[in-house]
């Protein structure tokens, strides 16, 4: 039978999409993730330590967290960020919630297959309280 594990975690950070008419203005979230594993509980009773989880995200939450994530074609916000010594995070794709979503399910899941075999990962990423996008991988063992 399969079980589902999931641990929460937030960061302040900043963005915006030049190709928005909204959201091409800076601005910023609270964003709150749930990364959630899904797979079979082992010998001593686990799907995957919380510490394994934890381990695989913190990283990519130091990167982001009070950051301004940055996509390479915004040339103005990367000069601006520059000439201020701001805090920024340069991506290979637009700051929405689906690619931050996939990047940080992409970073983490060889991490996760080692400790947890077969199974399936899910991030999902809220930018406000009530929207959120989800990215799914199947893990394979390693």
């Amino acid at each position: 039978m399969a079980v589902k594990v999931s641990k929460e975690f937030r960061w302040e950070m900043g963005h915006r999409l030049p190709y928005h008419e909204m959201c091409r203005n800076v601005h910023g979230h609270s964003y709150r993730m749930i990364v959630e594993v899904e797979g079979e509980v082992d010998e001593h009773g686990m799907v995957v330590d919380f510490a394994d989880i934890a381990t695989a995200v913190r990283p990519l939450i130091e990167q982001m967290d009070h950051a301004f994530m940055l996509d390479p074609w915004d040339a103005e916000m990367r000069a601006l960020l520059d000439r201020e010594g701001l805090k920024k995070l340069e991506v290979p794709f637009y700051s929405t919630a689906e690619n931050i979503a996939e990047w940080v399910a992409r970073a983490c899941a060889s991490k996760l297959a080692k400790s947890l075999g077969p199974g399936t990962l899910a991030v999902s990423v809220w930018e406000t309280h009530s929207s959120c996008a989800t990215c799914l991988i199947n893990l394979c063992s390693s």
